[in-house]
């Protein structure tokens, strides 16, 4: 039996990429923005396949794509696809006031987010909220918790037996 696989959600800035690094798990591998790309809001058809594929790392960050997420969430509700069967969505939640002081910052690459992207995060907070915890099967609190505590937390949930 395949070992399950860790989906990392969560707004950007949450840390899902610095948790994959921390992990071990190089970007280009486990970051679905990396493997997808951006640009476009990839088909869910391509995601699981992405998901489900023996190639992809056992940790994994999700693109936030919010017509993406949404298909999922229609797709995992309904249970008729075997592609979450081996699939742990875990949502690494920060609070608005706390996201804002982390966008701010430079990313994992060193890179520092576009103010309309950082604009679009914080005027989509609620309603992505309200999405990522309804396709969570976890929620890590993430506010105030190093990278090296939020790692430590997803590998004791990659060990949970299903």
């Amino acid at each position: 039996m395949r070992s399950r696989r860790v989906a990392l959600i969560g707004h950007s800035g949450a840390g899902k990429s610095a948790s994959l690094g921390h992990l071990g798990i190089e970007e280009d591998a486990g970051d679905m923005d990396g493997v997808l790309g951006t640009r476009h809001c990839p088909p869910l058809e391509n995601v699981l396949k992405w998901l489900s594929g023996d190639e992809t790392p056992a940790v994994v960050a999700v693109s936030n794509h919010q017509e993406m997420l949404k298909a999922m969430e229609r797709e995992k509700l309904a249970g008729a696809n075997p592609s979450f069967a081996n699939l742990t969505m875990v949502y690494l939640h920060v609070p608005k006031d706390e996201l804002k002081e982390r966008l701010g910052q430079p990313m994992t690459g060193g890179h520092i987010r576009e103010e309309d992207t950082v604009n679009y995060t914080l005027q989509h907070y609620d309603c992505l909220h309200e999405l990522y915890d309804r396709l969570a099967d976890h929620t890590v609190e993430c506010s105030r918790k190093s990278v090296e505590a939020v790692a430590g937390e997803l590998g004791k949930l990659r060990k949970l037996k299903y």
